[in-house]
């Protein structure tokens, strides 16, 4: 005669209980090492920046140390320090250098344990400001960062009619007025033609802005209103009224007011 032994269910249950704590146990200190190491990676001066090497063209007018003091402070965090160079976020400060040197020409390298290095190429001044018969170079915020030594070859000129000579760092253009310059630039509205220079506008009339354009003509503008509808009543009257074959004879176009077109042959 023979016997089938039976199993108990919860005896089983019982027998698994010691490997599943194990487990539990095991994941929790491998989580509870990792968070360690993280902490002691943040918190080490081993890793904190120390050096920054600039190589390049360095504008002058533009502090390096203030780029990187306004970095370390917007991503400063609770769990770690901004200036661990493990943590640096090389695409956001590429953005903020960018904005503060004109230019996308622009590399960071990380060097362990504390060093990092940044090159800035000079592609040429892409924003001029002429005054008095003097050029000088614009950063994004239209402030003046010098005397203007090599110029890009599709730059933004800006005639100025003031009286007063412009200082380094002084804010000569309204960095609206810039930001508004290159959205005409690269509006598909705009495409075929290219800014030659501007004049600079008017501090009491900020709704009137005049253009120069490649192609032999100027248009006036208003920089706060819709630019859209403004680029698109210049092309029809281009396409409908003078045609792009008499573009040579076309003074002016007029494009402030929504009701009326105006323009002007030469």
């Amino acid at each position: 005669m023979h016997y089938q032994k039976r199993l108990n269910p919860y005896n089983k249950n019982r027998s698994n209980e010691p490997h599943i704590f194990k487990k539990v146990i095991q994941w929790f200190g491998l989580g509870f090492a990792v968070l360690l190491a993280i902490g002691v990676i943040s918190i080490l001066p081993l890793w904190q920046i120390k050096t920054v090497e600039m190589s390049g063209s360095v504008a002058p007018g533009v502090s390096m140390d203030a780029v990187l003091r306004n970095y370390f402070a917007a991503n400063q965090s609770a769990l770690y320090s901004a200036r661990n160079i493990w943590y640096l976020k090389s695409s956001t400060l590429h953005n903020a250098l960018e904005t503060a040197y004109g230019t996308d020409k622009i590399t960071i390298d990380k060097n362990f344990p504390s060093t990092i290095s940044i090159t800035v190429s000079d592609p040429g001044a892409s924003t001029v400001f002429v005054t008095r018969g003097k050029s000088y170079a614009l950063d994004s915020y239209g402030k003046i960062v010098g005397p203007v030594h090599n110029q890009a070859p599709n730059a933004v000129i800006i005639y100025d009619s003031g009286a007063v000579m412009p200082a380094v760092g002084a804010e000569v253009l309204r960095p609206e007025f810039l930001q508004f310059l290159a959205s005409v630039e690269r509006h598909d509205a705009f495409r075929g033609y290219r800014i030659k220079y501007a004049l600079s506008p008017s501090a009491s009339d900020s709704k009137s802005a005049t253009l120069a354009l490649d192609k032999g003509f100027r248009i006036m503008i208003d920089p706060t209103a819709n630019l859209t509808e403004q680029l698109n009543r210049m092309n029809r009257i281009i396409s409908q009224v003078v045609g792009s074959a008499k573009l040579s004879t076309l003074d002016y176009i007029d494009l402030r007011f929504k009701e009326k077109v105006f323009y002007k042959t030469k």
